[in-house]
């Protein structure tokens, strides 16, 4: 049975498909990416589990609701708070894309900590969830106080979700939730606690649908087949790289040309090495110019030599003229 997520999106020229993507399974796992082909399975329950949770970290309900809850910060007179949320979660949404896309254009990744790109739903769902759930009103305050650890726990869980479903490793999923969080924070920080504005229940019912919404087995098929397209078309290559591509080992003629190049690389610093040793080496030969200096230089010092050992003679001279040897007188 072919895997829903392997679904191919024609490009112009390309032919790629949302597995073909950073979501490919890394080949370092043994079990299948087969879905099971009974929907009461428990796998398959697990799989439908876990996409209804992601759903609610994907950017297209996430970035809606960033925009909606920081206009009513600032229509509540709170620009500061409204203004940082924003901000925030922009920056964060960038850093975002650029490391998907420099993965899928450039293959920059690292195959030690499987990581091919920040996971969106992780960053999304702990930057807005916590700032949601100290904006929600409870009648006292201990709901409030929890609600904080709530809103926590849900980026926690959908992170979760992404590495269950294999859509993610653990080290992309953590590098998502420490940049949310970092957003969640500087948030309320900088923009003082959030406006008590949100209704528990109008939230609780609006996650319900959005969870529940029937969508495809891959949560963000648009926002990916985007960052693909600008990936092709700033590296120009015709196909993306893949977590397959990571952790493909490299062909023995790639090692060979490249153990070559290392040992030409190491003889010659040997050689130059040895040449530094030599008895009979000489230096290089001075440039034209250097040569020219040279000889200007010494002109010159012969020049005052010459003009020091004359200014001598001339005060020899001028002492013996005005006093001239005494000659003894001779005998009789």
């Amino acid at each position: 049975m072919r895997n829903a997520a392997d679904t191919r999106v024609e490009f112009p020229g390309t032919s790629i498909g949302h597995g073909d993507l950073i979501h490919a399974p890394a080949p370092t796992s043994r079990r299948s990416a087969e879905p099971a082909s009974d929907v009461h399975s428990p796998q398959a329950r697990r799989l439908m589990l876990s996409a209804a949770i992601a759903r609610l970290g994907q950017v297209e309900w996430v970035g809606p609701a960033v925009f909606a809850i920081a206009l009513v910060y600032l229509l509540r007179g709170r620009d500061r708070l409204g203004i940082t949320l924003l901000a925030g979660f922009v920056l964060a949404a960038v850093a975002t894309a650029a490391s998907k896309v420099a993965f899928m254009g450039w293959g920059i990744g690292s195959a030690t900590i499987d990581f091919t790109g920040i996971s969106g739903h992780a960053m999304c769902s702990a930057a807005i969830y916590p700032v949601i759930g100290a904006s929600l009103k409870w009648r006292d305050d201990d709901r409030a106080r929890a609600s904080i650890a709530l809103g926590c726990a849900v980026a926690l869980s959908i992170g979760l979700s992404r590495i269950a479903s294999r859509a993610h490793s653990p080290s992309e999923v953590l590098a998502g939730l420490l940049l949310g969080a970092a957003v969640a924070s500087v948030t309320m920080r900088r923009g003082g606690p959030p406006p008590l504005v949100l209704q528990p229940l109008v939230v609780g019912a609006l996650m319900l649908v959005i969870a529940t919404w029937p969508s495809g087995s891959e949560p963000t098929p648009l926002a990916h087949s985007v960052l693909a397209r600008i990936a092709l078309t700033l590296s120009g290559r015709t196909t993306v790289y893949t977590r397959e591509d990571l952790h493909r080992p490299q062909p023995q003629a790639a090692r060979d040309a490249s153990d070559l190049a290392s040992a030409a690389h190491t003889q010659a610093n040997a050689d130059e090495q040895e040449a530094w040793k030599t008895p009979d080496w000489e230096p290089p030969r001075r440039s034209r110019l250097l040569r020219v200096v040279g000889r200007t230089q010494s002109g010159r010092v012969a020049r005052a030599g010459h003009r020091s050992v004359r200014r001598t003679e001339k005060k020899t001279e001028s002492s013996t003229n005005m006093h001239p040897p005494s000659h003894p007188a001779s005998g009789a």
